[in-house]
């Protein structure tokens, strides 16, 4: 809701290129709620899954803590789109080179934290 309302001041469109994402539900792990999520929000199948790193997005405003994982997969076998419709998701799937990644996070262009930091660690581990 923060995007919509900043975007819509300043008379910008609100969408916004972040990570697959999602909370964990009952009785799951965190490694289950990557792959449930991956697989909802990307079309990701069969992914092996690293963990990163946990963080706070904001300490200072709420308790939530960001478990960051990684995959090597196939982008040619994702989907355009993908969400689920019950949950009202309209998730349109962006595909970036890693050079042209690097290029948009070196220009300012990303305004999702986790997003950022998750470009910073696939670029500064070589």
């Amino acid at each position: 809701m923060g995007a919509i309302d900043f975007r819509q001041k300043n008379n910008e469109q609100a969408w916004l290129l972040e990570p697959v994402a999602g909370m964990i539900d009952e009785g799951e792990s965190q490694i289950q709620a990557c792959a449930r999520e991956a697989k909802e929000e990307a079309g990701v199948k069969n992914a092996t899954f690293k963990f990163i790193y946990s963080f706070y997005p904001s300490p200072a405003a709420c308790e939530e803590v960001l478990h960051l994982y990684a995959a090597d997969i196939d982008y040619k076998n994702l989907p355009k789109y993908a969400g689920l419709e019950s949950e009202a998701e309209d998730i349109k799937v962006v595909i970036f080179s890693y050079a042209k990644a690097k290029q948009k996070l070196l220009a300012g262009e990303f305004n999702v934290a986790s997003t950022i930091i998750a470009l910073q660690w696939l670029f500064l581990r070589g």
